[in-house]
């Protein structure tokens, strides 16, 4: 039977919208049910059907379809988050949180998020997967988003329990100029060409001036009997690189990817193998050639971002997988997956990062050593799964392995995992009933970010900054003398360095009192252990004296006392200390089955509960993140506490019915806690100079009490759609944050008279108008 999306879009109002709770069945999205929600034509939206803590950001009206996107599910590290297509792993080599290349809307015929793997070849993570055949027709959409703001509909404080003008949020939100999406798809039997062409202008609270950002992206497929291949290209570009973190002083970048895939299909073995490669710039040479001063007092890193090392130059990666699985017995399926990545990294030799606070001069970190390098990462696991009818057992050996490059090995780093997969589900079916019980041992996956600390060769050093001039930029007139150094070229593991796991369990319950309605249960826990961390070497021989400071909760700091400031020398090691994640969720779901309406109801309460890096965001809040400012004493102060995706209470109602014939109207009202922050100072006047603590813990540590930036959201989406024997169309407008709230994104978290001051607040009032065709 050929796969035709949109006419089965337009034939039915059936609609599943299966993101269920319950592991047993699949989490999946189908292209024709996201095309009635009001997400915008981007799969990458789509996560906002899930539960919130599925998501670290949220992407109002597809805002950030041109900029970084941080997923992370359940607790975990947003640089442990893998996506797949069609099985293959496509997760960017040097940029964690996001795939090599973003994929069209026309792409793929469903998206499905899999958190308990039960095959032992599909990986967890997102799945976008392909449709199983191809047709004869060509389907067009075209869509144009503009932002109307306006008074909102409702009273401030009624609905937005915290608006962002109560703190004094500027009066420019974010927002678009007219802008325009194109999406295209072309089928003939075996064969079809996608299109898409994204092009963005848009307002950022940061930048005077508005941004212009594209992407444009090229598939091709062909299927055979037992052949699946595809290839694409992708290219993206932003004038105003970094104003979504709220830096004034932004840069250009442009990125370049492809990938291949082939994936075998109607053969008693399951494999595919995919290659992909990436490449970024960031900044024109004049930038990077010169030292460069930001502004930095809301995004206040205390080192470079660990994310992205290289910061102002991008990156090249190339990614190898080969995943296999077939039935060795009737219940024993063994498995073996691989992949290779490799990424290049080149710096300007000057490279410099300046650091300002409340408007004065702070300290300059200068790139000494590694203006480029490249490195190796080998990861893979061999195992077996029994199937037992419902429940499965599943065991697994991880292998990991980082080099600095393919044929020298000066510098690796080997790590052997051989308990880390026993995983055990059972399932305990009824009628109506359904119990699902969870434990499983595992270990996160040994990251590039990783890799960068153990195999590269960089230096960094930090120097005294006095502004004679005060003009906020630094010379080498002003750098007076040196602070603290850091880099892999000082870091080696521990001699005792483990791996990190985690134990979980789980405990779920199903209920169906009809065909139509469903109530779902679930209840995690998860204990994380021997997570990673960088600490001086013992022969450091660092040492330190407390001293009083009433600012700081617990009024003790500590000043450097040795006399080898600048001789630094560090280990990755494993932490004594544990995090803890808990997680109670329930889910109502009016399964469609072409009646007239559908109702989606979800809600949880979330704990996450760890040591995470100095600081707030996403760049140090989390547990995957390696700093070396926890070396310091100083920045182990406060550290335990909620981490930057723990958002408390969370609620999502997804509803929509159909008034008459080939009419639809779906509503989506989303409500989430706020950004657990802690408060930090600047504390100066120590030997190893000024540095940034944490005040206090963050989210209020076991209290939850401390978190602001709530989040509220009304979107609609208003859909007409007419078939016809040779044509079918549909017109659809969209209304993103109907009642024009005001809440927002982002805060000025430093303790003083500007504190919790907005600087981003959601984007305002915006309209999607859509218009496709399918001949």
């Amino acid at each position: 039977m050929r796969y035709l999306v949109i006419f089965l879009f337009l034939s039915t109002s059936a609609f599943s919208f299966t993101t269920s709770l319950y592991p047993g069945e699949d989490s999946r999205l189908l292209r024709q049910e996201l095309i009635v929600l009001p997400l915008g034509p981007s799969w990458y939206s789509a996560h906002n059907l899930y539960l919130a803590s599925l998501a670290l950001n949220h992407d109002t009206a597809s805002f950030a379809l041109n900029e970084e996107g941080f997923l992370n599910h359940y607790g975990s590290s947003y640089l442990w988050q893998r996506f797949y297509l069609q099985g293959a792993d496509i997760s960017h080599p040097g940029e964690p949180g996001r795939p090599v290349v973003k994929i069209p809307f026309f792409l793929p015929s469903e998206l499905k998020f899999v958190y308990h793997q039960r095959d032992g070849v599909t990986g967890e993570g997102w799945h976008f997967l392909l449709p199983q055949s191809f047709g004869n027709y060509l389907n067009l959409q075209y869509s144009w988003v503009y932002t109307l703001n306006g008074p909102p509909f409702f009273s401030s404080g009624l609905f937005d329990r915290e608006p962002a003008q109560k703190w004094g949020a500027p009066t420019e939100r974010r927002g678009f100029l007219p802008s325009h999406e194109l999406a295209a798809e072309l089928g003939q039997e075996d064969k079809r060409l996608v299109l898409e062409s994204i092009i963005h202008e848009r307002n950022f609270v940061s930048t005077p001036q508005a941004e212009k950002s594209q992407r444009q992206s090229l598939f091709a497929g062909w299927q055979t009997k037992y052949l699946d291949i595809l290839a694409g290209a992708e290219y993206a570009y932003r004038d105003q690189q970094g104003a979504e973190w709220s830096d004034p002083q932004v840069s250009f970048r442009e990125n370049f990817g492809i990938l291949s895939l082939v994936n075998l299909r109607n053969t008693p073995v399951k494999a595919h193998a995919a290659f992909a490669f990436a490449y970024s710039r960031e900044g024109n040479l004049q930038d990077q050639l010169s030292l460069r001063a930001i502004e930095d007092e809301v995004n206040h890193r205390p080192l470079p971002p660990p994310k992205k090392q290289e910061s102002f130059l991008g990156d090249q990666g190339i990614s190898f997988t080969i995943p296999t699985g077939f039935l060795l017995a009737e219940e024993i399926s063994p498995f073996v997956k691989a992949r290779w990545e490799w990424v290049v990294e080149d710096i300007p030799p000057l490279y410099t990062l300046a650091r300002t606070y409340s408007h004065q001069a702070l300290d300059v970190i200068m790139l000494e050593k590694g203006e480029s390098f490249r490195r190796n990462l080998f990861s893979g696991k061999v195992g077996a799964l029994v199937l037992h009818g419902h429940d499965s057992w599943e065991l697994q050996y991880d292998i990991a392995m980082a080099s600095d490059f393919l044929w020298s090995l000066k510098k690796s780093y080997l790590r052997l995992a051989p308990q880390t997969g026993l995983k055990f589900q059972a399932f305990l079916n009824e009628t109506r009933h359904k119990v699902f019980f969870s434990l499983r041992q595992d270990v996160p996956p040994l990251t590039q970010q990783e890799a960068s600390i153990l195999v590269s060769n960089r230096a960094y050093t930090r120097n005294l900054w006095n502004d004679t001039n005060a003009n906020l930029y630094p010379e080498s007139a002003e750098l007076s003398s040196t602070l603290p150094r850091f880099g892999a070229e000082f870091t080696q593991p521990d001699t005792s360095l483990s791996f990190p796991y985690f134990y979980e369990s789980s405990l779920g319950y199903s209920y169906c009192w009809s065909k139509r309605w469903q109530l779902n249960a679930l209840l995690t826990y998860r204990l994380y252990h021997r997570l990673y961390e960088l600490g001086f070497a013992p022969n450091m021989k660092a040492t330190f004296s407390p001293l009083y400071h009433p600012e700081i909760e617990g009024h003790t700091v500590y000043n450097r006392t040795d006399s080898h400031i600048g001789e630094e020398f560090y280990v990755l090691k494993n932490s004594h200390q544990r995090a803890h994640f808990a997680s109670l969720e329930w889910q109502l779901i009016r399964l469609g089955n072409g009646q007239d309406w559908f109702l989606n109801t979800s809600a949880g309460a979330y704990l996450h509960l760890a040591y995470p890096p100095p600081g707030n965001g996403g760049f140090y809040n989390d547990i995957g993140v390696l700093h070396y400012s926890t070396a310091d004493p100083n920045g182990r102060l406060n550290l335990f506490g909620r981490t930057d995706y723990d958002r408390g209470y969370m609620l999502k109602i997804f509803h929509g019915f159909f008034p008459f014939k080939n009419f639809s109207i779906t509503n989506s009202l989303q409500y989430r806690d706020g950004v657990p922050l802690g408060k930090v100072r600047l504390v100066d006047g120590l030997s190893q100079g000024p540095l940034i603590a944490q005040y206090s813990s963050r989210g209020g540590g076991l209290s939850g009490l401390g978190r602001y930036a709530f989040y509220l959201q009304w979107d609609i989406r208003l859909l007409w759609r007419q078939m016809g024997e040779s044509l079918a169309y549909y017109a659809a407008l969209d209304l993103y944050n109907l009642n024009h709230f005001s809440l927002e994104l982002k805060e000025r978290h430093y303790y003083d008279t500007l504190y919790r001051a907005p600087v981003e607040s959601v984007v305002g009032r915006t309209i999607r108008l859509t218009l496709g065709f399918q001949f």
